[in-house]
């Protein structure tokens, strides 16, 4: 388990900096990834699919935001900083169920 670990997360450690937040963002996607797909091929629990659903949005909100790709969807500055705190803010609320994404 430990190797295949290093090896999932090689690249979003090599691109980790402690001064920069996209870096743990990109370190927690790849984390959500890995959980996410646990619970699509080994989970038993009832609520594995919301589980499922959950983790998979979670991850897309860490990809957005350490990719910082707003700019492509808005050319409003206002509106792309609201965007920007309204994934924080969802990111921020589904990571409260954390304790129970387990398989």
């Amino acid at each position: 388990m430990g190797f295949r670990n290093l090896w999932k997360f090689r690249k979003a450690v090599w691109h980790f900096h402690a001064c920069d937040w996209s870096g743990l963002l990109e370190l927690m996607e790849v984390a959500l990834t890995e959980m996410r797909d646990g619970h699509r091929n080994y989970s038993l629990s009832i609520g594995s699919n919301k589980m499922d659903r959950e983790l998979t949005i979670a991850k897309e909100l860490c990809k957005r935001l350490h990719e910082e790709n707003y700019w492509s969807s808005v050319h409003n500055g206002k509106h792309e900083n609201a965007l920007m705190e309204r994934d924080v803010n969802y990111l921020a609320d589904l990571l409260r169920n954390v304790r129970c994404w387990w398989y």
